[in-house]
């Protein structure tokens, strides 16, 4: 499988604390069916982890390529960000502060929980405008979509992508992020499946268990599809597939 959104770069964020802890996350991934993975520290969040790309981001990133290979775990890493908007991000992309998924065309974006959705949208066409294509995450999460959930078939039908997190499927966020993850799911409104990983022993960087939830409500076609299929197109910067219930969807 391959896991698009984790904060397992370590000292940057509210994930991993340390090399030795981020060498202990990707071996969890590794051995729970993971074998391709993005390094996607929080970036440009206001009075936080502003995170622009840097020296010690890249630094680090190597770090753990070395440690990886040294140590034989079996996983590929990759880097990106988890870009948390702001009116300026298409400047920002434009300067090259913020980078997408294993620098693909795919921006892996997230908003404040009880965000305005029509500055979001704002700002998704905004990102849209510089040639990349959102990958929303974790819209299940935020309270204006649980609230309207259709929303997301405007943003998906304007070219954007949706990516859910591993824990909502499996009930660690509670019910109403959990109902609103299946309503998307049901309907066909998710492109991939990502942990979200921040530490080995809680919100953990691993996908069997989403993949097994996902196979037995939905299909193991879907399972394949939003776990492995489609974050590997991701991640290598080809199109998406979409669900049939949305075969006439055209991302590009």
């Amino acid at each position: 499988m391959t896991d698009l959104h984790t904060h397992i770069l370590y000292g940057v964020d509210d994930g991993s604390e340390s090399l030795e802890m981020s060498l202990e996350m990707l071996k969890m991934a590794s051995d729970n069916g993971t074998h391709h993975l993005v390094l996607t520290p929080h970036c440009n969040v206001p009075d936080g982890y502003m995170n622009y790309m840097n020296s010690t981001i890249i630094g680090r990133y190597e770090r753990i390529r070395q440690e990886v290979e040294k140590r034989h775990i079996d996983i590929e890493v990759y880097l990106g960000m988890e870009v948390y908007a702001s009116d300026d991000v298409d400047e920002l992309i434009k300067a090259e502060e913020i980078i997408p998924i294993n620098r693909t065309r795919y921006l892996l974006i997230e908003f404040a929980f009880e965000e305005d959705p029509m500055w979001v949208s704002y700002i998704l066409e905004k990102v849209q405008r510089t040639g990349l294509t959102p990958l929303l995450a974790h819209p299940e999460r935020y309270i204006f979509v649980q609230n309207f959930p259709y929303m997301v078939h405007d943003w998906i039908r304007s070219g954007c992508l949706m990516q859910v997190n591993r824990g909502s499927i499996v009930g660690r966020f509670g019910q109403a992020v959990e109902e609103t993850v299946h309503f998307l799911l049901e309907r066909g409104l998710v492109h991939a499946v990502a942990s979200d990983g921040h530490r080995p022993y809680a919100r953990t960087p691993i996908l069997n268990d989403a993949y097994d939830c996902i196979a037995d409500y939905y299909g193991q076609m879907t399972a394949d599809r939003l776990c492995r299929i489609n974050p590997r197109r991701i991640l290598t910067n080809q199109r998406v597939i979409s669900s049939s219930r949305h075969s006439g969807y055209h991302p590009y």
